[in-house]
């Protein structure tokens, strides 16, 4: 198979993607960050800052909107969402993700605040802070991060149980009500495509060797890779891997950094130009065409940097 070199973009000396940015997630969404001084920041498809804002201090950022006219950030006793005009409270201890789904609502995940009581799936309606509609979901111990859809409001969401494996669910809202159903478990949701005709899923630790690709919404099998079709005799692809454009998927592998299209057929191996021969990539993250952030482990060092790849392949 072809290798292809990727080019640096510019290297991330104040932004460490695995821990600063929010909301978590592998593909490419709008991301935001917190500086140490406690402001939000919006960052553009190279993760520069583009705008700021000064938000309630010591608080988790959860989500925002691009204009940072809504920050949402979470906290032990309860939520505060920062609005264009003014502040409000959300009853929700402990809240892990929190997704805007429209200018007046937002679907918020939480622990039950007693430990084995499963964690709750909420509608909130932002201006008047109320909770519309709970569902709870028989999970515990689980760490969560959603996925949403670029386009029809529904939102996937990822339940990950460690060596239980995983648990996820699709997510809808209508007027003032969620629907939470059970799609696929033990696989880790990457993402959509940018047109939502695609959803990506990577192998969990504990689960089989192989990524997927979904037809949405009808979540029916579109293409896939396994480890053994590449060589590898037991781990093979990592859980690392998004969508780079419609037609490019980016898998972070045993082998290295793997370009498919999007039925998941191999295109070619990518390269990252470094001085040091002992190199390991840690994780990928989509960012937008062509784009990724990688964050690479050299001289005993983790560094970050933002990388294009090639529009053409040779």
């Amino acid at each position: 198979m072809r290798r292809i070199t990727a080019e640096l973009v510019h290297r991330l000396t104040d932004l460490q993607p695995g821990r600063d940015l929010a909301p978590i997630g592998l593909g490419a969404m709008n991301r935001y960050t917190r500086s140490t001084d406690g402001q939000a920041g919006a960052l553009d498809e190279q993760l520069r800052v583009t705008r700021r804002r000064d938000v309630t201090p010591d608080r988790r950022l959860l989500a925002a909107s691009p204009d940072l006219s809504t920050v949402v950030l979470g906290g032990f006793e309860h939520m505060v969402v920062h609005l264009h005009d003014r502040t409000v409270k959300v009853a929700i201890e402990h809240a892990d993700t929190a997704t805007l789904v429209s200018t007046t609502r937002m679907v918020v995940t939480a622990p039950a605040v007693t430990y084995g009581d499963g964690h709750h799936v909420r509608l909130v309606d932002l201006p008047s802070a109320a909770v519309l509609d709970t569902v709870t979901l028989d999970l515990t111990d689980a760490l969560l991060f959603t996925a949403p859809h670029p386009s029809d409001g529904s939102i996937v969401l990822n339940a990950d149980l460690g060596q239980d494996g995983s648990k996820n669910f699709v997510v809808h809202t209508a007027d003032t009500h969620l629907t939470v159903t059970p799609m696929r478990s033990d696989v880790t949701i990457s993402g959509f495509n940018p047109s939502g005709a695609h959803l990506l899923l990577l192998p969990h630790p504990a689960s089989e060797n192989q990524a997927t690709v979904l037809d949405w919404p009808a979540q029916r099998p579109a293409g896939h890779l396994k480890g053994a079709d590449l060589g590898f005799t037991e781990y093979g692809i990592d859980m690392y891997g998004c969508y780079l454009s419609n037609d490019q998927i980016l898998l972070l592998t045993e082998g290295g950094l793997l370009l498919c299209d999007a039925g998941l057929a191999p295109i070619a191996w990518l390269d990252l130009p470094t001085t040091d021969d002992d190199t390991q990539v840690a994780s990928v993250l989509g960012l937008g065409p062509h784009l990724f952030a990688a964050e690479v482990w050299a001289n005993r060092a983790k560094t970050a940097a933002v990388w294009r790849t090639p529009a053409t392949h040779p």
